[in-house]
């Protein structure tokens, strides 16, 4: 009998299994028990296999409030500070169930469950974010040997209704009148969407060449696309009909004139610190805060959903609203296909559609 293999007044035999150290430099031990003598040896070849292979972790586990802190200390360096403090409002806001677990004991059935239930509680646009902070917290205790696989890894997000396109409402149009809070920048970024409605990529992606405030007009010929989290400037839009010269007027002139003497040395009208174009998470920052500050206007209990391109959508319908022809609207939103823009154009007009003339006429055919 191996002189290590002790028997147990119960009869039972048990071993002790040297697992390394620990980060203190304390020696680690695991003690395996066996009805026999074969049965223990099975158990501790099949032990030493699975620490060998990284399936056991022979880490003291830790709580997931303690990975979280150590993620945000040690591997958020190269994040801005607002980014940082999103993913800290996330642990605080929207993980608190988890904060007390043991990393091992967080299964992807207790994450599933937990995404299931934000997504039930209408806590949609944090939902992605949410499994993102988990992804990178659970990859890194990976990483220590905290845990041994990835629980987020076969985690679905949960799917919902996507939010329809629409034109802003009288209250949500108040509550940015109201806004005093905005930033030169995030004032430009909205007014250019609700009064020139150019798309997102194709307001990222403007250069001060592209303003020309004498004669009236927004050159359009350039998109941001996000194949990464870095963007790529496309020398063209997304579609050919998207090459245009948008018309603007007040208050969007007066908004630019403003924002541009803030950035008299800057080749493009929206670009970080650096010189560098507006990466993803930039883009979202930026419409993080600018919806942030409307919803402080917005009445108690009432929280806008808009998105960016309902500031297109919003666009759109007032061209809808003063008659403009159909032909015109289409120019001026770069559509290729003018059934889009009647599809947006018959949406507008649809509740004012009167059928009295057509009762009418109707009535005049009628046979009998």
């Amino acid at each position: 009998m191996n002189k290590d293999i002790k028997k147990r007044k119960d009869g039972y035999y048990q071993i002790q299994i040297d697992c390394g150290y620990d980060e203190f430099g304390k020696r680690k031990r695991k003690t395996i028990y066996g009805k026999t003598q074969r049965e223990l040896e099975r158990k501790v070849t099949d032990f030493k296999v699975k620490l060998q292979s990284g399936m056991i972790s022979n880490k003291k586990p830790i709580t997931f409030e303690q990975m979280a802190n150590l993620w945000i200390e040690k591997h958020t360096l190269n994040r801005s500070q607002s980014t940082i403090k999103r993913y800290k409002s996330v642990i605080k806001n929207q993980l608190p169930p988890l904060l007390p677990m043991k990393l091992n004991k967080i299964s992807t059935g207790t994450i599933q469950e937990l995404l299931n239930t934000l997504q039930k509680q209408g806590c949609k646009s944090n939902i992605k974010l949410t499994k993102s902070v988990l992804l990178e917290i659970f990859k890194k205790a990976v990483s220590y040997g905290y845990v041994t696989i990835n629980p987020v890894t076969n985690v679905e997000t949960p799917k919902y209704d996507k939010v329809k396109r629409r034109a802003l409402t009288d209250i949500e149009l108040q509550a940015i009148n109201n806004t005093t809070e905005f930033t030169p920048k995030e004032k430009a970024y909205l007014y250019i969407g609700l009064y020139a409605g150019l798309r997102q990529g194709e307001i990222l992606a403007l250069s001060l060449k592209d303003i020309n405030l004498d004669e009236k007009y927004i050159s359009v010929s350039k998109t941001l696309t996000y194949p990464s989290n870095s963007a790529v400037l496309q020398n063209h839009t997304k579609t050919q009909s998207g090459m245009r010269e948008v018309k603007i007027g007040e208050p969007l002139i007066t908004v630019l004139k403003e924002y541009i003497d803030t950035i008299p040395n800057c080749q493009f009208l929206f670009q970080r610190k650096d010189g560098s174009l507006f990466s993803k998470t930039a883009k979202a920052n930026l419409w993080y805060q600018i919806k942030k500050k409307i919803n402080k206007h917005m009445p108690e209990g009432c929280e806008t959903n808009i998105t960016s391109h309902f500031l297109r959508h919003n666009y759109a319908t007032d061209l809808c609203n003063i008659n403009l022809p159909v032909k015109h609207i289409q120019y001026l939103l770069g559509h290729a296909n003018i059934q889009t823009t009647l599809n947006i154009y018959a949406e507008t007009r649809k509740e004012e559609i009167d059928m009295s003339s057509v009762e009418e006429y109707w009535k005049s055919k009628a046979i009998g």
